[in-house]
């Protein structure tokens, strides 16, 4: 007979080991979930001041498509709206660099519309930002954007651009 010492480490060890495979099953699971429609329409909504409509895709597959995002955070932020929005082969990063919370890598994104705005200016100076690091990294190596609206000045049209935001160096 095996020693009680024995027993009782071999049955830790298969504790341990069960532990680790649920583990390993939830992290599957949540990375499935993420990967459907069903998974990015939860996703997003967990974002606040975020809205859209028309998604089709996932963050996580090879193309996303939102008809309509909008994000309008405090009275004192912009309010910015993407209509016909596309994501192609989206890859995603956990902090990326130090100060960064997550980094987006895209071969291209294109929106209809960009509409842009921003609220009144205080009177008086605006104090200077402390830093200009973004907490965020995003690279498109193919932007496109068909119209820019910013307040009420004339449209941008035809923008075409390769995006590198937030980066370390």
């Amino acid at each position: 007979p095996a020693a009680p010492g024995l027993r009782r480490g071999l049955r830790w060890s298969w504790v341990l080991l069960c532990l680790v495979g649920l583990l390993v099953l939830l992290l599957l699971g949540a990375a499935g979930f993420l990967r459907s429609e069903a998974g990015a329409r939860w996703a997003l909504r967990q974002v606040p001041g975020l809205s859209f409509s028309g998604l089709a895709g996932s963050p996580l597959g090879d193309t996303l498509r939102i008809e309509r995002l909008r994000w309008a955070g405090t009275p004192q932020q912009p309010v910015v709206e993407l209509q016909g929005l596309e994501l192609l082969r989206p890859r995603w990063t956990w902090r990326p660099h130090p100060g960064a919370w997550v980094g987006l890598q895209a071969a291209a994104a294109r929106a209809a519309r960009v509409s842009v705005s921003t609220p009144p200016s205080p009177a008086g100076p605006a104090a200077p930002p402390a830093t200009l690091r973004l907490p965020v990294e995003v690279a498109i190596d193919a932007l496109a954007v068909d119209e820019l609206r910013l307040n009420a000045l004339p449209p941008v049209t035809a923008l075409r651009a390769r995006l590198q935001l937030g980066a370390e160096q």
